[in-house]
This record gives structure tokens, sequence and C-alpha cells, in this order.
């Protein structure tokens, strides 16, 4: 079993509407038999109640740039869809097309430590 850490950012492309993600720098665990995608699709979807467009694949990667000009992947966004509900009666609920941000920040991986005796 693997777990990795990441951050989720949900951006709607229209500036009209805001859904702030739970998880921040939070370790989430990929299943036996599971693969990244899939593991951030069932984490994302229940923790920020969103629901993923396009069978849940990614639409695109995330990138950083290096100082010699070059990049690497951090991570994927996707499309998904929030419920919103207005604090007015006079705007329907509907549900909102968003962008979310994946990135990943890196692997956990499990050390030993020693058992440190203290000194009197």
């Amino acid at each position: 079993m693997t777990k990795i850490i990441i951050s989720v950012d949900h951006r709607d492309e229209t500036n009209k509407y805001y859904s702030d993600s739970y998880i921040k720098n939070q370790t989430i665990e990929i299943k036996d038999g599971e693969t990244i995608n899939d593991a951030i699709v069932r984490v994302v979807s229940d923790e920020d109640f969103c629901t993923f467009s396009y069978k849940g694949k990614p639409q695109g990667n995330i990138y950083r740039d290096k100082k010699d000009g070059t990049s690497y992947i951090v991570g994927y966004h996707y499309r998904t869809k929030h419920y919103i509900e207005s604090r007015s009666n006079n705007i329907p609920k509907e549900n909102v097309p968003f962008t979310t941000w994946v990135t990943i920040h890196g692997q956990v991986s499990e050390i030993e430590l020693s058992d440190v005796q203290e000194k009197n």
C-alpha cells in the first residue's frame, strides 16, 4: 500500500462561484489494485462533496518549472461538478463545473527509528 501527500484547489472559470477544499497537505492511501487517479477521485469526492466528470480521468498535467528552464509534473487537473446552494432565494441551486487541481507533494515512506537512551 502506497501513501502520498496531496493538496486540492477548486477553481471556477467564470469567477462567479467559490468552493474551498478540505484537502491541504493530506496523506491518502492508494489501495491495492487502485491507480493514483482512482485514489484521488475516491478521496476528493468523499471529502469535498463533488462529482468528477469524464469518468474521473485527468484532463491535464500540472507542471513546476526548474531553474534550468525544464519542468516536471507535480499533479493533475480534473473537471468536477459542485452542487452550489445560494443564500438568496432568487438564485436557483445548480451543479457548477469547476477545474480541480490536485498537487502531489510526494510519497510517504515508513522509516525505522532507533531507541534513544536518555543520559542521566
